[in-house]
């Protein structure tokens, strides 16, 4: 009987899985390419059809509404002074909290058109409203003490559905304002406490326009919105609008420039010896990069896909708008997801290049062998190994590749490390399979690791190792030790 571990099976599959995309063929790849280029452009040609025109009037500023009458400055961005706000209601809840109020709807009465108004506030900028309607409901005298000053509001001026007119027409006749001054007739004891000053004498206008009849046409503007967007939602979608333009042109351009897979360099005859041994290094580099930016490209896809979707859902179970959500969490979750993108890409295309990794790596080793005979002799003796002195273990997350020299034994790391064992210094070496778990959060998660030491000859034995390296497979370690005891037999124990 043979006993099959299901794990380790489950595990080489989903590797199969996670390396797929490194083996799609370059036609393939190329198309997938194409196919993200022109969905990045169609975000942005989406997003400015849906928010150009609130954009470019924002740019163009609010214009003074002036003596033009409402009908002529339908659909503009426009600023207005309100002074006479005499009804109000609860326009919108917050949602989730019903008795937080988000929006407040203010009836304002306009003195030089002899019209209403409605006027929608957010809770931010109610109070300079309710202070107003508040100070009207006061006699003359007490309101000489208190600043009348119009509160300003800038928006889109747009007519009015028919029910909302009602729900106008209805906060009319509930109003304690309009009952107040519409109680009084001219003689009465307490007409001149109330109707003594100019404001007063505005609601007295007011009220006879309501009992000859009311207006035929109604028109509201809410404050810092234009068509119905609030001013930080429109630079969002703008923001990501132009993110996605800029990401389609960069893709354009690396399209165009094509995939050009940098061969080995013919070095020149200046070049030292150790610099000839990282340009050998060149290959798997190359491959190994390619495939980290492989890994990268799908994890950007996920994270733009993610957060598109996950914020769009949030939109639609907050508050099931679909106008809102395509116009602020879409474009929230585009912009999110494709700035992570960005940054990842930028970081990643920093580090998987085979140029800057033999860069860093040359660092290493220049601190390893501080002398440059030092560094002749190891880069002479790894170049002498041939390919057959080779092993490599290749896992999602880290790769090492190393050569067994006769008398230098060197790792070097997907991440640019470099660890140099000599041979003729090394007394003992121990091999250990290490498990365990850590915690992570509320969960436990399990690692493995298989590790060789190396021991110096000259140092005391009880003390610590040298140099550790850790593999993550037992046959990565396996093909080292092979290789290690083919060199040096058992001229180096094995604890």
């Amino acid at each position: 009987m043979r006993n099959i571990s299901v794990n380790d099976i489950t595990e080489s599959i989903k590797e199969m899985c996670i390396e797929a995309n490194h083996f799609l063929s370059d036609d393939m790849k190329k198309v997938l390419d194409i196919v993200v280029t022109l969905c990045t452009l169609g975000a942005a040609v989406f997003l400015a059809l849906m928010i150009g025109p609130q954009f470019l009037k924002l740019q163009g500023g609010a214009k003074a509404l002036g003596q033009k009458e409402f009908a002529e400055a339908e659909g503009s961005y426009i600023s207005y002074e309100a002074a006479y706000p005499v009804a109000s209601w609860v326009e919108e809840y917050y949602s989730g909290d019903p008795d937080r109020v988000r929006e407040t709807g203010y009836v304002v009465y306009d003195e030089g058109r002899q019209e209403f108004i409605y006027v929608v506030v957010s809770d931010r900028d109610n109070r300079d409203f309710s202070s107003l309607m508040r100070d009207l409901h006061m006699v003359s005298e007490m309101r000489d003490d208190d600043d009348m000053t119009p509160v300003p509001v800038k928006g889109t001026l747009k007519a009015l559905e028919e029910s909302d007119v009602k729900q106008i027409l209805r906060a009319l006749e509930e109003s304690e304002t309009v009952s107040l001054y519409g109680g009084f007739q001219e003689g009465d004891e307490y007409f001149e406490t109330y109707y003594g000053d100019k404001y007063g004498r505005v609601m007295l206008k007011m009220c006879q326009e309501l009992k000859q009849g009311g207006q035929s046409d109604w028109y509201v503007l809410e404050n810092k919105k234009i068509d119905g967007m609030e001013l930080y939602e429109i630079w969002i979608a703008f923001l990501a609008m132009a993110l996605s333009f800029l990401i389609f042109i960069s893709r354009v351009v690396i399209l165009l420039k094509g995939d050009k897979k940098k061969a080995q360099k013919e070095l020149p005859e200046s070049a030292d010896k150790l610099e000839r041994l990282l340009e050998a290094q060149r290959g798997w580099l190359t491959e190994w990069c390619g495939y980290c930016q492989n890994r990268g490209r799908k994890q950007i896809y996920i994270t733009v896909i993610g957060s598109v979707v996950i914020l769009g859902a949030i939109g639609l179970w907050v508050n099931p708008d679909l106008q809102r959500t395509l116009t602020f969490h879409i474009p929230l979750g585009l912009l999110f997801g494709e700035t992570i993108a960005v940054l990842f890409w930028l970081a990643q295309r920093g580090r998987s290049t085979p140029d800057k990794l033999m860069k860093k790596m040359r660092k290493n080793l220049d601190k390893a062998f501080p002398s440059s005979g030092e560094r002749d002799r190891f880069a002479e003796d790894i170049l002498a190994a041939g390919p057959e002195w080779d092993f490599q273990e290749r896992k999602k997350e880290s790769m090492i590749h190393g050569t067994v020299g006769s008398r230098y034994w060197v790792f070097f790391f997907g991440t640019s490390m470099v660890t140099v064992v000599d041979s003729d210094r090394v007394g003992e070496m121990e091999a250990e399979h290490i498990t365990g778990q850590i915690r992570s959060g509320k969960a436990r998660v399990g690692y493995e690791y298989f590790v060789v030491r190396f021991f110096d000859r000259n140092s005391d034995p009880k003390k610590t190792w040298d140099k550790e390296i850790s593999f993550e497979t037992e046959d990565g370690r396996g093909d080292f030790m092979i290789l290690a005891r083919r060199r040096r037999g058992d001229e180096i124990k094995m604890r």
